[in-house]
């Protein structure tokens, strides 16, 4: 069985000792996008039917290309509705690459969400973490075992 380590983070931003309730099951992947490669950390999140980007991590993976996302094309326009509230994303075919406990990678394409930012004036809409959702998730087995402090995903040899 392949095991691919995560570990459980703090996604909000608090000040002061977290209690352990705000410790979240994560795991880190490489981003891939047209030769960049930044290492993101995604909340595990069994709820989500789909992977998403928050916009910072966005940002690091498009760099200047973020600019040019149409967020009003209805072509590539996906309504996005969750826990808090509706908005709009633009979908982005990625690979997500995991490493397992023995360094081997496990390549994943599929497309993520990326949220549209708020209006600088507006309160922000999309204030959460980039998550890594069902459609990625059903392709693993998924193992958090708060007792041990021990979460992984993992695969068949």
């Amino acid at each position: 069985m392949r095991n691919f380590p995560g570990s459980y983070l703090v996604f909000d931003t608090i000040s002061g000792e977290p209690p352990p309730a705000l410790y979240a099951p994560s795991i880190e992947a490489y981003v891939e996008w047209d030769n960049r490669r930044p290492r993101i950390d995604f909340l595990i999140d069994t709820g989500s039917e789909v992977t998403t980007l928050s916009l910072e991590d966005a940002r690091a993976v498009l760099d200047t290309a973020w600019e040019e996302i149409d967020f009003d094309d209805p072509r590539t326009h996906v309504p996005l509705a969750g826990i808090t509230g509706g908005i709009d994303a633009y979908p982005l075919e990625l690979t997500l690459t995991f490493v397992d406990d023995v360094d081997a990678p496990e390549r994943i394409l599929t497309n993520v969400l990326i949220p549209r930012p708020a209006a600088p004036d507006a309160d922000p809409v999309w204030d959460i973490p980039s998550l890594l959702g069902r459609d990625v998730l059903l392709q693993f087995g998924f193992h958090a075992i708060y007792e041990e402090n021990s979460v992984y995903l993992t695969l068949p040899d």
